[in-house]
């Protein structure tokens, strides 16, 4: 999750469901929630992952920012 800022679990904490996680974060060092999509597995492709989790990574940023995070557009 550090390096691409989504965390992705297909089937491994329930069986049949992807989930993928990504944070906001405030101005301050921690961070206050973490957004999540939760789907069924079954007929979701590796392109729908990558776009859903492009689409979560720019929801969270945003939210970030509006916190008073310092967006770095290099990092997650």
């Amino acid at each position: 999750m550090l390096r691409e800022g989504v965390s992705t679990t297909v089937g491994g904490v329930i069986p049949g469901v992807t989930s993928l996680a990504a944070p906001v974060f405030t101005a301050g060092e921690s961070f206050p929630l973490v957004v999540t999509l939760v789907m069924p597995a079954r007929g979701i492709t590796e392109q729908d992952v990558a776009r859903l989790s492009a689409e979560l990574l720019d929801s969270t940023r945003a939210m970030s920012e509006v916190l008073g995070h310092s967006v770095d557009q290099r990092r997650p």
